[in-house]
């Protein structure tokens, strides 16, 4: 069965990232959507939610409480890209279920901190109160 991967980001940027640090993974069925809300919206079911912080400016924190407040989404793991100078943040973030790849580094690693995220499923995480 192939892993469901959805992309919350704007534009090309966005799409691009996708295409270039997960499109080569035969193994993950790739969607993205613009906002969080397009997702709770509709009825799509990923395995792993991937949030591009570049495109979403300071909302992206917005989108991780959103959907982790959902009935639906609210376990499924989170691997944020955040631009390379809020790298930093990962230390401070502590949330169950996310995960934190710079934009730099994410041509390297983002591939892999999905791996892990997609092996965390098999434990659940902590359900959102």
């Amino acid at each position: 069965m192939r892993a469901r991967v959805v992309v919350i980001g704007r534009g090309d940027d966005s799409a691009e990232l996708a295409r270039s640090c997960l499109g080569r993974v035969s193994a993950w069925m790739l969607s993205a959507v613009d906002s969080e809300l397009e997702l709770l919206a509709g009825a799509a079911q990923p395995d792993v939610i991937v949030i591009d912080a570049h495109a979403r400016d300071s909302e992206w924190t917005l989108a991780i409480a959103a959907l982790r407040g959902d009935r639906t989404l609210g376990n499924v793991p989170i691997v944020v890209v955040v631009p390379p100078l809020l790298r930093e943040i990962e230390r401070f973030l502590r949330l169950p279920g996310v995960a934190v790849v710079s934009r730099a580094a994410a041509r390297f690693e983002l591939a892999a901190r999905v791996r892990t995220a997609l092996g965390s499923t098999l434990s659940p995480l902590p359900r959102a109160a």
